[in-house]
């Protein structure tokens, strides 16, 4: 497991989610935060699902620096 997987698992660990190797579900997704790091061969988008809207997560990402997707 590369180390930005790992480091990426463990945060979901923590946070009491489960960490999926095969994607995560996309029933009711809202969009996502790209927070792919520059430089990096792996594209990392942190999804949102409802109840949040678009526009919530559009702030949020607008918040952290990230580039809104809209629903992958």
């Amino acid at each position: 497991m590369p180390a930005s997987e790992a480091a990426f698992k463990g945060t979901c660990e923590a946070a009491m989610s489960t960490y999926l190797t095969d994607g995560c579900p996309r029933e009711d997704v809202v969009g996502g935060c790209d927070i792919t790091t520059s430089g990096s061969l792996e594209k990392v988008v942190n999804l949102y699902y409802a109840p949040k809207t678009a526009t919530e997560v559009e702030q949020i990402c607008m918040d952290e620096g990230s580039t809104f997707v809209a629903s992958p």
